[in-house]
Parts: structure tokens; C-alpha cells; sequence
């Protein structure tokens, strides 16, 4: 998708595209860029699960 194009889909400013494009996150909420995913017809889902027994060894070896 193109800077411009992008730009009025998602309603914000370009350097904020330029961030997205460049993969520069931190300036974006968790809640704004699960926005801009609805805004690209994404579905988003959260999945949280316990940890492997395999990760809780590997978390305790380091």
C-alpha cells in the first residue's frame, strides 16, 4: 500500500505511516494498532496460554 493511499485509509498522519512502514512501533498503542488492523479488515486474536513444561526448563537453564 502506498504512503498516501495509507494515509487516508487509516485517517493519520504520514510520518506515522513512515513508522509503521519502517516497523517503528513504540510510538503506537497496543489498542491504535489493533485499530489500524480492523481498518485493514484483520482479524486480531490474543491467545494466552500456560508455558510448556519445555519452557519452563529452557527459562531456568538461562
Amino acid at each position: 500500500m502506498l504512503m498516501e493511499p495509507a494515509r487516508r485509509k487509516f485517517g493519520i498522519l504520514q510520518l506515522k505511516i513512515s513508522c509503521l512502514v519502517n516497523v517503528k512501533l513504540s510510538m503506537f498503542s497496543l489498542e491504535h494498532l489493533l485499530v489500524l488492523l480492523n481498518k485493514l479488515d484483520r482479524d486480531v486474536d490474543i491467545v494466552i496460554e500456560p508455558k510448556t513444561k519445555e519452557k519452563r526448563l529452557l527459562q531456568r537453564m538461562l
